[in-house]
This record gives structure tokens, sequence and C-alpha cells, in this order.
């Protein structure tokens, strides 16, 4: 089940068991915060490889690449939360008032705090069902700020680019450009300068994406801004690059966990619940 909250801004809820489904690697524009509710998942984070049992909570800073797998034959069951990033600012603050503007961050992304898993777990069905806006946002809050008072430090410096960044730039931004076909490895080699296996080797140290992955990933991001922001399913795919509205149905749901009807239709729903009284 996916659900769009009116709390905190927006949150984006998942509630999902998965036991083939396996996620490709991506990243969150904000926090990816959850509790593994049965079984057990194996993702890539920050260079490892990283195993979340039940029980435990899985919190993820914004912009790290990450992937997810079933690490138990029976798959794994979880709630998660994607909160943006002001939003967790901004209860660093409620926590702490001397909290400056810099984002915290959560050290460990598999934790175990099995009284803040169980509160968590709760308060995830309450924002997912209640119709209270006072209960949610309180519930929420005082959520966030638990977790961020056991478990969240100061974000640590960005370390230094490594020294063929300019070349990773160049790569980058070609990639980024979603409104033509794919660049081909011969085109990014001659872009940066480097052999095409070195494109993607460099590539890869730097982002955690080979350079395919991450204009998909690129991809599948508009195509949700759109899908939020209303546009069918079919121009959606169009604008972004996919073949058709099956292919970006298949990549969508391997990086966000849900197929793009069901987002469109959930952010849909509390775009509605939130506009102003006598808009159209």
């Amino acid at each position: 089940m996916f659900t769009v909250a009116p709390v905190l801004g927006g949150v984006d809820l998942l509630s999902a068991t998965f036991r083939t489904h396996s996620y490709a690697r991506h990243v969150h524009e904000g926090y990816a915060i959850g509790v593994i509710a049965a079984g057990a998942e194996r993702f890539y984070y920050r260079g490892s490889e990283r195993l979340a049992a039940a029980g435990s909570i899985v919190a993820l800073d914004p912009d790290q690449v990450h992937d997810g797998s079933a690490a138990a034959e029976s798959g794994w069951s979880y709630r998660m939360s994607y909160v943006r990033p002001e939003s967790m600012v901004a209860a660093a603050r409620e926590v702490d008032a001397l909290h400056g503007s810099g984002l915290p961050s959560f050290p460990e992304p598999v934790v175990a705090d099995p009284e803040l898993a169980s509160r968590f777990l709760e308060v995830h069905r309450v924002i997912s069902a209640s119709q209270c806006g006072l209960e949610s946002e309180s519930e929420a809050l005082m959520l966030l700020a638990a977790l961020l008072t056991r478990h969240a430090r100061p974000r640590p410096a960005e370390p230094r680019a490594p020294h063929d960044h300019g070349a990773v730039a160049r790569i980058r931004d070609a990639l980024e450009d979603l409104t033509g076909p794919p660049p081909s490895l011969r085109r990014l080699a001659d872009l940066s300068g480097l052999s095409p296996l070195y494109v993607i080797r460099a590539f890869r140290r730097a982002t955690g994406f080979t350079p395919h992955a991450y204009q998909l990933h690129l991809r599948v991001q508009e195509a949700a801004r759109r899908l939020k922001a209303g546009h069918a399913i079919a121009d959606a795919a169009v604008a972004c690059g996919f073949a058709d509205q099956s292919h970006l149905t298949r990549c969508f749901k391997r990086v966000m966990g849900v197929p793009p009807g069901r987002y469109r239709r959930a952010s849909r729903q509390v775009s509605f619940k939130t506009a102003p009284s006598g808009s159209s």
C-alpha cells in the first residue's frame, strides 16, 4: 500500500511485502525511514552490504545510493516513510534550538531499538489512516524527535571529489539531458576524455551508479514528479524518454516499489485533500 500523508509538508508512506522483488540502485531526495516488520532485507549502502532483520529500524540519509532485496526465503515486510529534508531539519530544531540549517545524519543505517521500532509501526498505521490532521502531525513530529535524539548526529562534511571529478561532471551533465536518446558510451568517452571502460569505473566510483543506471534513475524521478503533478502515465513515459508505458512501469516499480498508477492516485488524492477551499 502506498499513500501520501499531508503531515510534515507531505510524507510518502509505503507498506509492503516483497518476496521476489528487488530494488534497483537509487537515491531519495529525502530521508527513508522504516521498520522491518517480518523477514529480512539486504541492501547496499555507503559501499557495503547491510542486513536488516525483523524489528530493525532502517534510517537512510538523503542522496545515498542503495538498493534492496530479500535476505530470507519468506522475503520481507516493512513499513517505510520518506521525509523531506526541510521537515527533518525543522524537527531537529525542535529537539535542539541551536541546530542550524545543516541536515542531521544517521550514522548507522540499521538500528536495534525495539521500543522505538514498535512505536514507529503504530504511528505509521495512524498517519496512514487517520482523518485527524492534529493527531497525525503530533504523532509524526514526536516520533521524529525521538528518532533524532536517540540515533542522529550532525551530518559529516562531504569527502573531497576524486581527481577525475571534472570528467565525471561532464558525464553527469550529458546524462541529465532527458530530452533525447541516451548518449552512447563512445560519446561519453569523448566528452570526458576517458576510455569507455574507465568511464564506467570512474562514474560508478563517484556516484554509485553505472552511467546507464544513473540516467534511468533520473528518468524515473522525473516521471514521478510529473505523475504527482497529474500527468497521464503514457504522457510521462514519452516525456521522460521511456520506450512506452510498459517500459516506464517496469522501471518505476524497481525504483519506487509501486506501479506508477498507484503512485499517481495516492499523490493526487493528497493534493486534492490539501487544496484550498474554492480552488479548481
